[in-house]
């Protein structure tokens, strides 16, 4: 390989950052066990909680923390936090 393949590599590498995919809100969310609910003294045994958001992403911009609990998206309960969160968020 030549040193002109090698900086195109490096360049290609190097070039804009890719988008985030659609729905990307920069923060992690787990699901809540009926069990984790009860601990919580949740009046719901569903949602999920928000671990750390990521430093500038839409979450930390909308003010979201570790921690805070989502059980409903436009008034639909959360009951299948991951799959309903993601199809709810594109």
């Amino acid at each position: 390989m030549s040193r002109n393949d090698t900086d195109a590599i490096v360049a290609q590498q190097d070039g804009p950052p890719t988008p985030p995919p659609c729905g990307w809100i920069g923060a992690q969310v787990r699901p809540i066990t009926a069990s984790f609910a009860a601990s919580l003294g949740m009046a719901v045994p569903y949602g999920a909680i928000f671990e750390q958001p990521e430093a500038g992403s839409p979450a930390a911009k909308a003010g979201i923390a570790a921690g805070d609990v989502i059980t409903a998206i436009d008034g639909a309960p959360l009951m299948r936090a991951r799959g309903h969160l993601d199809a709810r968020l594109v």
